[in-house]
């Protein structure tokens, strides 16, 4: 899963843009995801981990988190794993065989977020995506067995 985004409690989560607007007449916040997997964080004379970003604009890396204020809002970005299954949409496509999926199904996923139909992703050993290797049911990688 991308990156969460959570605001006095409430939890957002950062698919494509989010824009997180100030209660009062300070700047907001624009959230922009990258194809990395990378957040672009534009914030105009906010703090970001209690320092000002070069121009108002920073890159909150993939797999890292970052504390964000402005004069009347604070705001927690944090990384979450993506989970092993999601609900795909028949608009979708499998990373592998590029095959589309069965609307209203379950498709595997990688934690850039590219998806897999099961018998792709048993048959796959790294990710096209990022190349990180197919994780086991445990959530551990699979390691392939060299020639013995």
């Amino acid at each position: 899963m991308p990156h969460a985004i959570e605001i006095a409690g409430d939890r957002r989560v950062l698919l494509d843009e989010l824009t997180i607007e100030s209660p009062g007449a300070g700047p907001s916040l624009l959230l922009l995801r990258l194809a990395t997997g990378d957040a672009l964080l534009i914030a105009p004379g906010a703090l970001v981990d209690g320092a000002p970003p070069l121009g108002g604009i920073c890159v909150i890396e993939r797999g890292a988190g970052a504390r964000v204020r402005t004069v009347a809002l604070a705001v927690e970005i944090a990384w979450q794993a993506d989970p092993a299954r999601r609900p795909v949409g028949d608009a979708q496509r499998c990373r592998l065989c590029f095959g589309r999926f069965v609307a209203q199904a379950t498709a595997a996923s990688c934690a850039c977020e590219a998806l897999f139909h099961d018998a792709c992703e048993s048959a796959r050993s790294d990710c096209p995506g990022c190349g990180a290797p197919r994780r086991a049911a445990s959530g551990e990688d699979v390691a392939e067995e060299g020639p013995r």
